[in-house]
């Protein structure tokens, strides 16, 4: 099962995000919801979700704050990183702190397709990412 972590404080945006998701990718996915940085930051320790979708303005932290929390902790899920429009520096460090890409939120409704494409970017991330690390651990086993 795809699993998605939507973080971002706007309930009208997340309902959005999620509803989009399910009619384009289906009902099997599982997404749950932070809207605090603080509430993410365990989920993200705790599993390893497809694609997380993290806005930059939340209450109590703005996104590249978490992106720099994920990288002291060498933790790195496939994030897609929500901006307002016209925030391009702000997308820009977000890509320099390792989220995979950004889309602005005031133009979901206007480019479906473009959010679509980058949330499944992001799950084929992940699974070639879980690919390579089965690999690894295959390359690490001693032969007979």
């Amino acid at each position: 099962m795809i699993s998605i972590l939507i973080i971002d404080d706007d309930i009208i945006d997340f309902e959005a995000m999620s509803r989009l998701i399910r009619c384009r990718l289906g009902d099997d996915i599982e997404i749950e919801h932070a809207i605090y940085g603080k509430d993410a930051l365990p989920m993200l320790r705790e599993k390893m979700f497809d694609c997380v979708i993290l806005d930059y303005q939340l209450p109590d932290e703005n996104g590249l704050d978490i992106l720099r929390k994920l990288d002291a902790e060498d933790l790195h899920p496939p994030i897609l990183f929500a901006t307002g429009k016209g925030a391009e520096i702000v997308a820009t460090q977000a890509i320099n702190l390792g989220a995979q890409n950004y889309f602005p939120k005031d133009c979901l409704s206007a480019n479906e397709d473009i959010f679509i494409k980058c949330v499944v970017n992001s799950i084929e991330m992940s699974t070639l990412h879980q690919i390579e690390r089965a690999c690894d651990k295959l390359k690490s086993v001693p032969r007979k």
